[in-house]
């Protein structure tokens, strides 16, 4: 049984509704979770914790490689962590890190059997880095 069959056996036992994650306020929406939710039907389901908790931190570890986040490098231990511990409150880049942190961990615990999609979801985690690398770098959105 693959993992997107799992998600989908834990959201029909669980009955529950999809969450949908975007904008500010969930800063204070648990990282787990979040990132569970945008890669299955159903963000209460545990069956892959373990191996979302290493493809996650794996994420962080490379963010803060390209000096995105906080000083010290970012970890994640389970459901507790939120956003609003990796970020500023100001920070402007939330979604795109959501979206890498999502990306990484998507290609790394469930990735596409198609190629096409595949390569698609690695170019856009590439985009991601690169956009972030040049933020943190003192770069601006007009490449100045």
């Amino acid at each position: 049984m693959d993992f997107i069959t799992i998600q989908w056996i834990c959201q029909k036992k669980e009955n529950q509704e999809i969450l949908v994650y975007g904008g500010e306020e969930n800063l204070e929406e648990s990282i787990l979770k979040t990132i569970r939710s945008m890669i299955g039907p159903n963000a209460d389901c545990e069956e892959y914790d373990v191996d979302l908790i290493t493809a996650i931190n794996s994420a962080f570890f490379t963010l803060h490689q390209l000096g995105v986040g906080p000083i010290d490098t970012f970890q994640i231990s389970g459901i507790d962590e939120k956003w609003i511990d990796f970020f500023d409150v100001n920070d402007k880049n939330f979604q795109m890190v959501k979206t890498y942190v999502y990306l990484s961990a998507r290609l790394d615990v469930d990735p596409p059997t198609t190629q096409s999609i595949l390569s698609s979801m690695e170019r856009r985690k590439q985009e991601c880095e690169w956009r972030l690398n040049f933020k943190a770098e003192g770069g601006d959105s007009y490449g100045l």
